[in-house]
This record gives structure tokens, sequence and C-alpha cells, in this order.
């Protein structure tokens, strides 16, 4: 199984393969190597990067992605094999997907995000019950967990305002853009990987330079990055955006969650979780769906 997320930070390097393993060269530097099966994401932080006809093939191939970042370490787009591995069956079955389990599966992923904020909140000793309360409901009101979750989160970390905007230009918001971003990526690749389209949304709408479905499978997921980013900002004693990287990268390699009785990576739990959203479609059911809980975590962050 691929657990590697490879950072590129250094500029002007070439991206190659040779003899199965990714290699890295830079000028005045030894060349660094890893295997190609090892990789699930790369993520180009850096300038003028040469990416090689057979570095591309090869991620395409293990069905890896490529994340590509501006100078700001702001993802500003994928490279994925989307068009080889789509499913029939499993578009067929998202395509043809009535109101009513749209509707359910919606509410879950709702609920699924709720309850991970919640556990956030705990985690980081802020109060929960509120969130706790509106998962509970049978309509879950997103936008007022919301506004309660980021009042307390925000001010656990020394910022101000009670609310979180995707635009808003603070350090702490251009990191959880990244963290997000990071977290898109390698949704879109599980998605693309289970034959399903990234494009058909259940509750978020198809428009342009967006992918519904991404957006609505990894919201329960978000919470995480927030979990990832207090700890780096209270523990960590470098706060760059650099090693902001390097930690979100670090972290979801080594995290571990709970799947009934077993530990998995998140990352293969990721892949879980989708492929029971692919299977609900596939049996018009919401009953296959799993979510991962950040209460379930078993490596602390």
């Amino acid at each position: 199984m691929s657990y590697h997320l490879l950072h590129v930070f250094k500029h002007g390097g070439v991206l190659g393969v040779e003899r199965g393993s990714i290699v890295l060269r830079c000028a005045e530097e030894r060349p660094r190597k890893m295997p190609v099966e090892d990789v699930r994401a790369v993520i180009i932080a850096a300038r003028g990067i040469t990416l090689t006809a057979g570095f591309l093939s090869a991620m395409t191939k293990t069905n890896a992605v490529i994340l590509h970042c501006d100078e700001n370490y702001q993802p500003c787009g994928i490279t994925v094999a989307c068009s080889r591995i789509v499913d029939p069956q499993a578009f067929a079955a998202q395509a043809n997907m009535g109101s009513a389990l749209q509707a359910r599966l919606w509410r879950r992923i709702v609920q699924s995000k709720i309850l991970n904020q919640a556990a956030v909140l705990k985690r980081i000793d802020r109060p929960a019950e509120r969130l706790l309360r509106q998962a509970k409901k049978q309509c879950p009101n997103e936008a007022d967990a919301a506004r309660s979750y980021w009042s307390h989160f925000f001010p656990a970390l020394n910022e101000d305002g009670s609310h979180r905007g995707r635009k808003a230009n603070t350090p702490v918001n251009a990191r959880l853009n990244y963290g997000y971003a990071v977290l898109s990526a390698l949704c879109h690749r599980s998605v693309i990987v289970h034959g399903l389209s990234p494009l058909l949304g259940m509750h978020h709408i198809m428009r342009y330079q967006a992918h519904a479905f991404v957006y609505d499978i990894m919201e329960p997921l978000r919470p995480w990055v927030d979990l990832m980013l207090y700890t780096h900002m209270t523990e960590r004693p470098e706060h760059s955006m650099s090693a902001w990287c390097k930690h979100v990268a670090e972290t979801l390699k080594e995290t571990r969650v709970t799947h009934k009785r077993y530990d998995l990576k998140l990352l293969d739990a990721l892949d879980i979780y989708i492929s029971s959203v692919a299977r609900c479609y596939a049996e018009n059911s919401i009953n296959p769906m799993w979510v991962p809980l950040v209460e379930n975590e078993k490596k602390s962050i």
C-alpha cells in the first residue's frame, strides 16, 4: 500500500523515474529517491520544477495525485488519472441516485462532520455540548454548528473571529486552506479510484473549476486538519508555512483510526469511507456508509 505524501520544496528540480523509484534531482545535491508504489500524492510547493513524462506516467499508473502549489504554498491545480479508471457501473449508480438517498447521505455527512468538530473541541478543552445536541437532531443545522465551533476554535489559537472564510487573509486561514486542499486532493484520488465522478455532488453545486462530490465527501474530514493545526500552533516550535506543510504530510501518514475492530492508517480509512459511499449508490441504501471519526483516532496527533 502507498502511504507517503512527497513534498517538493527545492526550486528548479527535476522529477523523474528510474528503476521503480521516483528521483528528484536538484543542482549541487545528491539525488533523492522513493519507491513509486510508496507514494500516494506528490505536492509541488517549489518554482521551476520539471516533471518528466516517465514521472507523470508512473503517477497515473499507481493512481497517485500531483498537487500543484503557487509561490504562497496555496494549491492551484491537481493532476489525476481520471479518464482511465472511471467505472461505468459505479458512475451510473451515482448519476441515478434518487433525491431521498441523496438527502440521507448528506444528513449523515453533516452529522459526522459535527461529531468530529465536537471531538476536536473536547480534545482542546473547549465546550462541545451545543454541537453534540445539534448532531442528534433529525436535520442538524450545519451553519449553527459551524458558528459555535469556530467561536471556540479560533480563540484557542489566540485568533479573533467566530467564522471561517476561505478567502480570509490570516495565517491561520491560509494554513487551513492548505490542509484542506491536500485532503481534497487525496479525496479526489480516492473518488476516481473507486470509479465515481468528482463532479456529481450530493449537496454542493457543480460549477466551473469545482468538484462538487469531492467537496461533499471531504466535509467530515475537515476537523482532522483543524486538529493538526492546533497541535502545530501550540506544540511545535516553528510556525512557518513550510513547517506546516511538512507537519500535514507527516501527520496524515502517521495518524491511525479504528474501523470496526481494526486499526488503519487514516489514508486507508479515507479509501474505505469513499468505497462505502460507492456501495450506498450501488445498493440504494445508506446502511454501508462508514465515516472516520476523530474520537476513534488511535494515534495522538
